[in-house]
């Protein structure tokens, strides 16, 4: 299954855990998108320690732009 947030596609799979819930709620299954959408600007930097799937790390990393990087550590 295949998600539009704000431009940014994430794909997932009903069988994993947050796959799971994306494929059911989209991006009501989680509100860090929206707080990531309200507070995050160009040039700021994001870190995402245990990031998962990288699904919010893909998300800021569009939203702070090229100008800084999106970093996720899955540990």
């Amino acid at each position: 299954m295949s998600l539009d947030l704000d431009g940014l596609k994430l794909t997932a799979r009903p069988i994993d855990g947050h796959g799971r819930l994306i494929c059911y709620f989209g991006t009501k299954f989680d509100t860090i998108f929206d707080f990531l959408k309200a507070f995050l600007q160009k040039g700021m930097v994001y870190v995402d320690v245990g990031a998962n799937i990288g699904s919010h790390a893909s998300n800021a990393a569009r939203l702070v732009g090229r100008e800084r990087k999106s970093q996720r550590l899955n540990t």
